[in-house]
């Protein structure tokens, strides 16, 4: 897939697997999420919603999501795919966009942070570790295809440096998204 510039074949993937394969590997996400009714979550990287969709279903009446995303045309996607009003959909750059005075409890970089450019990504996870509450989470997944990935270090490094804990992990792979790695971080503030 070209997340930066999607062509039609792009779109009819995303409309497919988004239909198929990706609500059964999102439904392990979930489960590593510990995600509870009223939780406000803020996820960097939304895509076409496919993932926002199943947090929503999750989510009790006074849970929210904050979902951003850099392209348009994904964003729009998203849109369309998940009309809610717990869900608030903001275009920009997760590192600088503002954001609503909300009390995140739990980050979610899905498929995205491996996209960001290698000297932005520690400032990016400062900056959205330092927008949650204490005892929230950030769950990550990414591909770790050398090619079109990270290595799990790196991830965890990245975590680490922002003052926040592994609590979980694991690593698979789909056929659509090839190996991965998962995993929740949590922070403690005194």
């Amino acid at each position: 897939m070209t997340y930066e510039h999607p062509n039609i074949f792009d779109a009819l993937t995303d409309s497919l697997v988004g239909h198929t394969l990706y609500p059964r590997l999102f439904r392990e996400h979930l489960q590593m999420l510990r995600l509870a009714p009223d939780e406000h979550v803020l996820e960097i990287g939304c895509g076409g919603g496919n993932m926002t969709r199943l947090i929503c279903k999750t989510l009790g009446p006074n849970g929210t999501v904050t979902s951003i995303d850099v392209n348009e045309y994904w964003l729009s996607r998203a849109r369309r795919r998940v009309v809610d009003d717990r869900v608030t959909f903001i275009l920009g750059d997760a590192a600088t966009v503002a954001l609503p005075p909300v009390p995140y409890s739990l980050a979610l970089f899905h498929y995205m942070l491996h996209d960001v450019p290698h000297n932005e990504r520690s400032p990016l996870v400062r900056r959205v570790a330092g927008l949650l509450g204490n005892g929230a989470r950030a769950f990550v997944c990414e591909p770790t295809k050398e090619s079109h990935g990270m290595p799990p270090g790196e991830v965890d490094a990245l975590f680490a440096q922002a003052g926040m804990m592994r609590l979980d992990q694991a690593t698979g792979s789909s056929f659509v998204m090839g190996t991965f790695y998962r995993a929740l971080y949590g922070n403690t503030y005194p």
